[in-house]
């Protein structure tokens, strides 16, 4: 897996960066549709990068095992951080699709909200989106017999890639508060 990811990585910082230049300098895009494409972008590269070198999470399924094997894997923050950057790609998609429909539709549509009617909207299902990122930090705990469950023989060989492990249940399907 870590090859694959130093080879995907350069190609990915390459691609992001020309769809921001192509975006920034060649297209005739609306202004807040740039914006949006430019920063999905950014958001991109950098979860490509935390995700490619920074913090290699790979899950040890059907265990309730996540291990890590990046340079910064300390601890359940990095899971957390993780989920931040998977979720705040989502909002630029839910703003461009938001925006794009409103447009789409005819001026005397029942559907068609105001400015301030869609800023709403999408601040509050941005909001939604977001809150899973608390919720993973308050829930995403190890158990307390971590230790003992790592040293069984269905993990000895896991020792061998990293040392850094969260352990969100003691047996197969068991995920501790994580299922809050």
């Amino acid at each position: 897996f870590c090859s694959f990811r130093m080879v995907y990585l350069p190609i990915a910082i390459l691609a992001h960066s020309l769809t921001i230049y192509v975006v920034t300098w060649k297209s005739v895009m609306h202004v807040e549709y740039k914006a949006v494409y430019i920063s999905h972008s950014i958001l991109m590269l950098c979860f490509d990068i935390y995700n490619g070198i920074l913090c290699q999470i790979y899950t040890l399924a059907p265990l309730p095992v996540i291990m890590c094997t990046g340079l910064l894997c300390t601890g359940t923050n990095n899971f957390v951080i993780l989920v931040f950057f998977t979720a705040s790609l989502c909002v630029p998609y839910l703003f461009l699709l938001f925006r794009m429909h409103q447009r789409l539709l005819s001026t005397d549509s029942r559907l068609k909200l105001s400015d301030r009617c869609q800023a709403i909207v999408l601040l509050v299902t941005s909001g939604a989106i977001c809150s899973n990122i608390f919720g993973f930090y308050e829930w995403t705990v190890d158990i307390p017999n971590k230790d003992a469950f790592l040293t069984s023989k269905d993990l000895a060989w896991a020792r061998n890639f990293s040392a850094n492990f969260l352990v969100l249940g003691d047996s197969v399907g068991e995920i501790g508060p994580f299922k809050n």
